[in-house]
C-alpha cells in the first residue's frame, strides 16, 4: 500500500562489514536489532536476533572449512536449543 511501517538503520566496522541493523518503527521506537560477529579473515561467525528490550531471541552460527567456504549455518532459539540448520556441499572438478 506504499505507506512506511519501519525502517533500517546499519552500522559497518572499518573493514565495511556490517556489525549491526536496527529497525524502528515510523516513531522512532527502537522494534529490533542484529548483531554480526567476524572472525579473523572477515567471515561471519554469528548473528544475533534482539528485541526492543535487549533479549536475545534467536541467534545463527557459521561455519566455514579450512578453504573458508561456509559449510553450515546453524539456527538456535535465545536457549541454545537447535532450531535448524543448513549444510553446505561444494562439488569439486
Amino acid at each position: 500500500n506504499g505507506v512506511l511501517e519501519s525502517y533500517l538503520t546499519y552500522v559497518y566496522d572499518s573493514a565495511s562489514n556490517e556489525i549491526s541493523n536496527i529497525e524502528y518503527n515510523t516513531n522512532d521506537v527502537l522494534e529490533s536489532y542484529f548483531t554480526f560477529v567476524y572472525d579473523s579473515a572477515g567471515d561471519i561467525i554469528r548473528d544475533n536476533s534482539y528485541d526492543a528490550n535487549d533479549v536475545l531471541e534467536n541467534y545463527t552460527t557459521y561455519i566455514y572449512d579450512s578453504a573458508g567456504n561456509l559449510i553450515r549455518q546453524n539456527f538456535n532459539d535465545a536457549d541454545d536449543v537447535p532450531l535448524a540448520y543448513f549444510i553446505y556441499i561444494y562439488e569439486t572438478n
